[in-house]
Parts: structure tokens; C-alpha cells; sequence
């Protein structure tokens, strides 16, 4: 299993902007191929500082969606609404417990 970590900057006047393309993306998103969860995090101090969180059955599955013309339209929309360069990780599951 992937663990995938999106690090968002938002302009602070584009916050309400990007939680609206959130929301009407995210069922969509979750609804890929291979997609086990996703949800979207904000630190508690600083409200324009945004990650996504999501969980993939593989690597494979991720870079399906990433290569799809839904993530390319969407990711292109979302990046007018960056203040910074988003900073994307993926992380392989080691251990869970349930």
C-alpha cells in the first residue's frame, strides 16, 4: 500500500476557491482505481497550509490516476491557487494495525 502526502500553499485569497474544487474533485478521486482513502488536512495554525492524504493499493494505481485527464485538469486549475511549489511524497506501508 502507498501512502501519498500533497503539501499545499495556498494564497490566501484562493482558500475558499481551492476547498470548493475539493469538494466537488474528491468523490471522483476517491472513486479511482485503486484509491482506498483520501482526505484533505490543514495545520491548525496557518489555514492556507493544505495536504491531501491518500491511500493507494500501488504504486501503479497512483501513477493511473496521475497520468489521467481528470488529475491533469484538475491539478492544473489548483496550481493558479498555489502562493508556493507543492511538495508531493509517497511513502510504502511497513506496518498497520487495524
Amino acid at each position: 500500500m502507498i501512502v501519498r502526502l500533497v503539501h499545499l500553499t495556498i494564497r490566501a485569497d484562493q482558500v475558499d476557491a481551492f476547498l470548493k474544487l475539493f469538494e466537488r474533485s474528491k468523490h471522483k478521486i476517491k472513486a479511482s482505481p485503486g484509491c482506498l482513502h483520501l482526505e484533505l488536512i490543514g495545520e491548525t495554525d496557518q489555514p492556507h497550509k493544505l495536504s491531501t492524504l491518500s491511500r493507494w493499493d500501488s504504486v501503479s494505481a497512483l501513477d493511473e490516476y496521475r497520468n489521467s485527464d481528470f488529475f491533469r485538469e484538475t491539478w492544473a486549475l489548483s496550481k493558479t491557487m498555489f502562493a508556493d511549489r507543492a511538495l508531493a511524497q509517497s511513502y510504502q506501508v511497513v506496518s498497520e494495525i487495524d
